[in-house]
């Protein structure tokens, strides 16, 4: 019944995006790269297997992840973590676990009592997915719900991300040993729904993928991906209520 459930919401999504978009909290988000003020904003209709890929937040985390990703040769690094739609406004990301989010979610971030942050981001759209295709991939992610983040996982990633650094070239020897889904991190959740749901790789087999490999992969392929929305990051203080 909860997959019943998801089928109909891709459906919704399709149809009103095939209608021309539609409201969404009563906010809409503009595309045209300037970031309004809250409450002017304008969404456009998302769609299930849209891919969100986040810039780093300038801390020291984001900053190691975007150095250790970058590949000998390669422009900085721009995305540091991946999440996908399950319908046109729902989000399925992995933090500790699996989390269904709403897309207010990931636009306002709450990081204390009284801030909220956007992190920036940008949400890209894989042109020859049918309905059909939207409806499978939204299935597979579905089995992502509550699954824990494979800490070994991210081991592997650094392992190789080291050895890159120290030999200037790529190296993914460490992700190889761990093929499969059984330590499961955002960008490997995006690459394994889309190699199993609809046979389609990003440049990379579905365990080495990172976000950078991803976020490249959908820009240098305009005839398969395109951009449909980016976001900045700020910090907004919340108003002061007159009582």
């Amino acid at each position: 019944m909860f997959l019943r459930h998801y089928e109909c919401l891709v459906l919704d999504s399709v149809m009103k995006y095939e209608e021309g978009g539609a409201r969404m909290g009563g906010e809409f988000i503009s595309t045209n790269g300037i970031v309004p003020r809250r409450g002017q904003t304008r969404l456009p209709q998302f769609l299930p297997g849209d891919i969100i890929l986040f810039a780093g937040r300038g801390d020291l985390y984001s900053r190691f992840s975007r150095w250790l990703m970058r590949t000998p040769g390669e422009n900085e690094t721009y995305a540091v973590h991946t999440a996908q739609f399950l319908d046109g406004y729902r989000v399925l990301e992995m933090d500790i676990v699996g989390r269904i989010k709403s897309i207010n979610d990931v636009l306002n971030n709450k990081v204390d009592l009284n801030t909220w942050e956007r992190r920036g981001f940008e949400v890209w759209r894989c042109t020859r997915l049918t309905l059909q295709q939207r409806l499978a991939v939204t299935h597979e992610a579905m089995g992502y719900v509550h699954v824990r983040f494979g800490m070994a996982k991210f081991f592997m990633y650094l392992f190789d991300g080291l050895a890159t650094k120290l030999s200037h070239r790529e190296i993914r020897l460490f992700r190889r040993l761990g093929r499969g889904e059984r330590y499961p991190v955002c960008s490997g959740i995006t690459a394994f729904v889309y190699d199993k749901a609809v046979h389609y790789r990003f440049g990379i087999t579905p365990e080495c993928a990172d976000p950078d490999h991803i976020h490249d992969w959908v820009l240098t392929h305009p005839d398969e991906w395109e951009q449909v929305f980016r976001l900045g990051d700020y910090q907004q203080k919340a108003k002061a209520k007159i009582i």
